[in-house]
């Protein structure tokens, strides 16, 4: 099932990206696995106003060119409305695609309309309430899982974060139900699925990882991969210099860090490969004056060093009026530190593989790859 980022474009002749159709082509043919690709009738809708919404911004040009010609090509507003309706269901049907609807009557609407006045998920916060697409969108993929049978499994492939926190709130994100962020993670979904690993087997798998590579019950276990193999060093020794880069005179604080739960990638033969994501919070931090103050007309930097460097480091405690080597030369001026946190998060993607054995143990586990994760443009 797709959200509409998963699907969108900015054309308004296309009602599914590239890069989802390449997908559905690419693993709609397999024989040991029945996929069946939905929309949900709001996503559906969503769509069809997004694409009404960018003819928008070129009809003045179709006018223009009529007016060029001297001709009157009769594209009225309606028919285009009418063309792009027509357009959809052709897609839907070349790529089989199913539109899902959300049947209203078995839709808990008190505790909607609950979650809408406190804002919270899948409601944004703030001041002017959105969300409701988002929570029909939420509550036609519960009621895809409560309707699963046999060994079947729902995928919702969406990058939204308050419709993950609420999937996760109601509880159905089990064995036989999952929610990720891209069609690239949706593509390691599949493939796992076609290596005809059943979802008891992958959450043993996943289970057994995490203990292997991190236990979060016992977290000074010196035999675990992440430590073992000093996983935390090598990230900030090959990415640490990337990870604390800021422009000159501005400080690098780390404000946390945190390392996610290992996530089964794919299986060959008995190979299987994992990925775990160590992300960094930083925040840059500069030194502002005080305005309407007299200052010392020397001029003022903060230490070189101060908060950059190895994890741990932080200015957070640093002051300039605190003394060291500058302040036993000079007074320290009247101001403060600032600092904001950045748009994102820092990631390294740790690429990780082990044998998963006939008594169904995971043995010989080796470090593949440290990759920093390039982020998304915004």
């Amino acid at each position: 099932m797709f959200d509409t980022n998963a699907i969108m474009n900015d054309e308004f002749d296309t009602f599914v990206r590239k890069a989802a159709k390449d997908l559905i082509a690419q693993h709609s043919n397999h024989g040991d696995l029945d996929i069946r690709w939905l929309i949900p009738d709001v996503v559906r809708g969503e769509r069809e106003y997004q694409m009404r919404n960018e003819y928008r911004g070129i009809s003045g040009h179709v006018m223009k060119a009529e007016n060029l010609f001297a001709q009157q090509w009769g594209i009225t507003q309606d028919r285009v409305h009418q063309r792009i309706a027509a357009r959809i269901d052709e897609e839907l049907a070349a790529n089989r695609m199913q539109i899902m609807p959300c049947d209203m009557a078995r839709v808990d609407w008190v505790d909607v309309l609950r979650r809408s006045c406190m804002r919270e998920p899948p409601f944004s916060p703030g001041k002017t309430e959105k969300g409701f697409r988002d929570a029909v969108l939420c509550e036609t993929f519960v009621q895809l899982v409560g309707g699963l049978t046999g060994r079947d499994a729902a995928v919702l492939v969406s990058g939204d974060q308050l419709i993950k926190q609420y999937i996760e709130s109601r509880g159905v994100l089990r064995n036989r139900a999952r929610l990720v962020d891209n069609l690239e993670v949706l593509h390691d979904e599949i493939q796992l699925r076609v290596g005809d690993v059943d979802e008891a087997t992958r959450t043993l798998i996943e289970q057994r990882a995490q203990e292997l590579f991190y236990p979060w019950d016992n977290r000074d276990d010196l035999t675990c991969l992440w430590a073992r193999e000093r996983l935390h060093e090598r990230i900030w020794e090959e990415h640490g210099a990337r990870i604390t880069q800021t422009p000159t005179g501005v400080q690098y604080v780390r404000v946390e860090h945190e390392l996610s739960n290992a996530r089964l990638v794919s299986k060959s033969g008995p190979r299987v490969r994992f990925e775990s994501i160590y992300s960094v919070q930083s925040a840059p931090r500069f030194w502002v004056p005080a305005t309407n103050v007299q200052q010392d007309t020397t001029t003022y930097m903060p230490p070189s060093g101060a908060g950059i460097g190895l994890p741990g480091a932080s200015a957070a405690n640093f002051h300039p009026a605190q003394g060291g080597l500058l302040g036993a030369l000079q007074s320290a001026p009247a101001g403060e530190w600032q600092q904001v946190n950045k748009a994102s998060k820092d990631s390294v993607s740790i690429r990780w593989s082990t044998t998963f054995s006939r008594d169904r143990r995971l043995t010989r586990a080796t470090i593949d790859e440290l990759a920093f994760v390039e982020p998304l443009p915004s």
